[in-house]
């Protein structure tokens, strides 16, 4: 296997998250550089066939494709091409409880015709038989259609660099505790979390007129959208207030939706945009309510008055010793 070429977030990746003026980007830095890769690095992968595959060499390229298996694995499965096993005995072998791509979950299809149907095209970064990088500026022509064959490739190679792409993200291998969805098992997971928490909650109470907190609504998986339900019921004894601004861009005609509002009574269409007023008596939290994002987006706001917690400071004393200086102005 290779070792992680990675370091572990710290210092340099709080205070870019703190720099970024969107809630998109700021989602992005938080979930990827300013965490994930600790949980990557603490919960790492075993029994995977990619350094089989290339015979041991450590090109960037294999680096860059290796920290993305994980994920776009994921996104096969959720699309019901790679299966896992429901449950494994201590005594069955490595081989025989792991997931894997069946030939009936693949139905007869090609390479190119999963990776494309999955978007998957769209965001990898893979390598061809020279371990040179390959991504979507390969992969799709000028209209965003899958290229066939790949610029500078045969049909021959293409098929080869796809099936190649296709089988290494069936067989993800083993992934560690800290490296999945069962990360909260290991103890780190809490620490991790409250700098995460507290880094958003500092950018929130600064300069508003500098940070867009706009969620855009154009995800194509339920479940990131503005407007998209969460499994969260009856966390605060009222609910987020529902006063929300009002922005073409924010619209989606294809998860719109229409509600009446206590305060009004007036039909507003509900957005991405977060509320500008938090106000303590809005309306009771209905039994049995689940949340929307933007409901929890707001109801989680430090100076909604909602939360039953808040950080005596936001003072990073170990940065600020080797340069790093943080300002939510």
């Amino acid at each position: 296997g290779y070792e992680n070429n990675m370091k572990p977030s710290g210092c340099i990746e709080y205070r870019a998250s703190l720099k970024q003026t969107t809630w998109m980007a700021m989602s992005r830095q938080l979930n990827s550089a300013a965490h994930g890769h600790i949980h990557e690095l603490m919960g790492g992968a075993w029994n995977h066939y990619l350094t089989n595959l290339v015979h041991d060499e450590a090109s960037p390229a294999i680096f860059t494709f290796g920290h993305a298996i994980q994920a776009l694995s994921k996104v096969l499965w959720r699309y019901g091409y790679v299966e896992c096993p429901e449950q494994c005995a201590m005594t069955d072998a490595a081989a025989d409880c792991q997931c894997t791509c069946s030939a009936s979950s693949l139905k007869g299809k090609s390479s190119l015709d999963i990776l494309s149907e999955t978007g998957i095209l769209s965001t990898v970064s893979f390598f061809d038989s020279k371990y040179h990088k390959l991504d979507k500026t390969n992969f799709l022509d000028e209209n965003g259609d899958p290229a066939n064959p790949i610029p500078g490739y045969d049909l021959e190679a293409t098929k080869h660099i796809h099936n190649n792409l296709l089988a290494l993200l069936c067989n993800p291998g083993h992934i560690g505790d800290m490296y999945q969805a069962t990360s909260t098992n290991d103890i780190t997971f809490w620490t991790i979390h409250n700098t995460v928490d507290r880094l958003w909650h500092f950018k929130r109470l600064g300069n508003s007129n500098e940070y867009d907190e706009t969620w855009d609504p154009y995800h194509k998986c339920y479940g990131h959208n503005p407007r998209n339900y969460q499994p969260f019921k009856n966390l605060f004894t009222t609910k987020p207030a529902t006063q929300r601004r009002l922005t073409d861009s924010t619209t989606d005609s294809t998860d719109s939706e229409e509600t009446t509002t206590e305060e009004s009574g007036e039909l507003e269409k509900k957005d991405g945009i977060a509320a500008t007023t938090y106000e303590e008596d809005s309306f009771n939290d209905a039994e049995g309510h689940y949340y929307t994002n933007m409901e929890l987006y707001e109801a989680l706001h430090p100076a909604s008055g909602k939360l039953q917690y808040t950080y005596d400071d936001f003072k990073w004393d170990h940065c600020a010793k080797i340069g790093f200086r943080f300002s939510n102005a």
